[in-house]
């Protein structure tokens, strides 16, 4: 992790998002090792190349609102990739206590990427993740395992 740089990290833990939740950007900032850099989010997900294919529409502040100007075109587009991933936007919010990573679920995120010290990975764009060290399938096995972890803790094990 210490290889990797904040714009990465970030990219890293937004790219973990799953479908169909929310993160604010101050739990991204935090799972990524930035705790109190909230504002650092928002102003790395505003410079994300066009097309881009990071799920930035997943992060939000913390009153559950979407920061975006209301009547923006990036504003209408995070509002209907939400709500096609299942996610209800009421007067501009999300219910966060129904849609919001869990604590727990945060804390071993950020337990597995900092378990990882030796790997040697680079971002090549926003979209992105190379492993130098061939450990490609490591860690997809270990997003699926947190996805299936967040999925389960979500629904109350059902």
């Amino acid at each position: 992790m210490d290889d990797l740089t904040s714009k990465q990290r970030l990219y890293s833990i937004i790219q973990q998002i799953p479908k169909g939740c929310v993160a604010t950007y101050g739990q991204v900032a935090e799972l990524a090792g930035l705790p109190g850099c909230a504002r650092m989010v928002g102003r790395t997900l505003s410079q994300l190349p066009s097309g881009s294919q990071l799920p930035w529409h997943r992060v939000i502040a913390a009153s559950g609102k979407i920061s975006l100007p209301e009547n923006s075109d990036s504003f209408k587009e995070q509002k209907q990739r939400l709500a096609d991933e299942g996610v209800r936007v009421n007067k501009n919010r999300v219910n966060l206590s129904a849609r919001q990573r869990d604590n727990n679920t945060q804390k071993q995120v950020a337990a597995i990427l900092r378990a990882q010290p030796d790997r040697k990975a680079r971002m090549t764009d926003a979209d992105d993740v190379i492993i130098n060290d061939g450990e490609q399938h490591q860690l997809a096995l270990e997003v699926q395992k947190l996805h299936q972890l967040y999925l389960a803790l979500s629904t109350g094990g059902n």
